[in-house]
């Protein structure tokens, strides 16, 4: 795959990945890490929440001023006003804070097993210097799972199997020529491919840009 910059997209493929991640949870739950520590709610796959960052709400104190209280649990957090972290994002809306939870509803291991395979099939594509490696699947996936199942290769081999059907859902959709550049990216628990232009068509435009640059500085004369 691609670094993400400002490439046209030419057409896109939506995949969710839930019912795969789902029975990969079921198959292979109990060989794999825990999910990571955090407050999670419906519609997020990764943690709004996390344990290492800290986050606030505004609220109306006892004399009516408006003052930040600081939240790092469930029972903190009051309905009626967002989540907000330390950059001033909104980590959670006031629509999200009924279904908090220290549990994620949705298989989160299985979701990241997915996205890796994804992103493995794309990196054949486009820039020829990604292309030139191969991934051994075992370090694909070893760090899901668990460290006494790290010698079972069976457990990647049932990955590899239940994965098999998306991965050639990708491939179909790419295609055969491998200058195609592709992205992949996340928005919540839908995985969103992109493809793009042939890669020697961007090269092409950076060199002459690059050229047009040095032309353009040396002096006169």
């Amino acid at each position: 795959m691609n670094a993400r910059i400002e490439y046209p997209v030419i057409r896109s493929l939506v995949i969710d990945p839930l019912p795969t991640a789902f029975v990969i949870e079921r198959i292979l739950g109990e060989y794999l890490i825990p999910p990571p520590d955090g407050i999670y709610t419906l519609g997020h796959a990764v943690p709004v929440m996390r344990p290492d960052r800290s986050y606030y709400q505004q609220r109306m104190d006892a004399q009516g001023g408006l003052q930040r209280f600081v939240v790092t649990r469930i029972e903190d957090i009051q309905p009626g006003a967002p989540v907000i972290d330390t950059e001033g994002e909104v980590a959670v809306t006031v629509s999200q804070i009924p279904f908090l939870s220290h549990v994620s509803p949705y298989p989160v291991r299985a979701i990241e097993i997915i996205e890796r395979t994804l992103s493995e099939v794309l990196r054949h594509y486009g820039d020829p210097a990604d292309r030139r490696h191969n991934t051994d699947p075992c370090t694909l996936y070893l760090d899901l799972v668990r460290p006494q199942w790290r010698q079972a290769l069976e457990i990647v081999d049932q990955v590899l199997l239940l994965v098999s059907d998306l991965r050639s859902q990708v491939k179909e959709f790419a295609g055969h020529d491998r200058w195609i550049i592709h992205f992949l990216r996340r928005q919540r628990t839908t995985m969103i491919i992109e493809q793009s232009i042939d890669w020697r068509i961007v090269q092409y435009y950076r060199l002459s840009d690059a050229l047009r640059e040095q032309t353009s500085e040396q002096p006169d004369g």
